[in-house]
């Protein structure tokens, strides 16, 4: 080997032992950071509750209730499928339910009842649009409000 060949032999070992070196040095910068924030996790995680709990202004009651809310939406979602209760058409429908429901909640719904009782205000309710304004057709609370709402015609 001559002088030249050796001068890059060594520029590049030195370029290499730089390379390595500033590698480390981040390495060990970033193990200090973890090792500070694994100290200090507690106070880190109390803080971002707080500043959380400022920012959306909900507390540990609302974020539990609204937990529970998303598993119970979750379950009714799994046992109250569109898939269990599909039915042909609606005379197989009928035939179903009519072992399971007494007489009187299989007639018609009374969604008209402003109407029918006199009421001159538009309060926006209509055949089209009742089933995303009213109880009665909610997946769970139908089973209450439009059961009501059947037996009060």
């Amino acid at each position: 080997m001559n002088l030249e060949e050796l001068r890059k032999k060594r520029k590049t070992l030195n370029n290499s032992y730089d390379n390595v070196l500033e590698s480390m040095e981040r390495i060990e910068k970033e193990s200090v950071r973890v090792a500070e924030v694994a100290h200090n996790s507690r106070q880190i995680l109390d803080d971002l509750d707080r500043r959380f709990e400022e920012e959306t202004g909900l507390n540990g009651v609302d974020i539990a209730f609204l937990f529970f809310a998303t598993a119970l939406q979750c379950i009714r979602q799994y046992w109250l499928s569109n898939e269990k209760l599909r039915f042909k058409d609606d005379q197989a429908a009928s035939k179903f339910f009519k072992k399971y429901a007494p007489i009187s909640l299989l007639g018609p719904v009374p969604y008209d009842a402003f109407k029918k009782y006199g009421f001159e205000e538009n309060t926006g309710i209509s055949g089209a649009n009742h089933r995303y304004t009213t109880l009665g057709h909610d997946p769970l609370l139908g089973w209450i409000f439009g059961t009501a709402n059947i037996l009060s015609e």
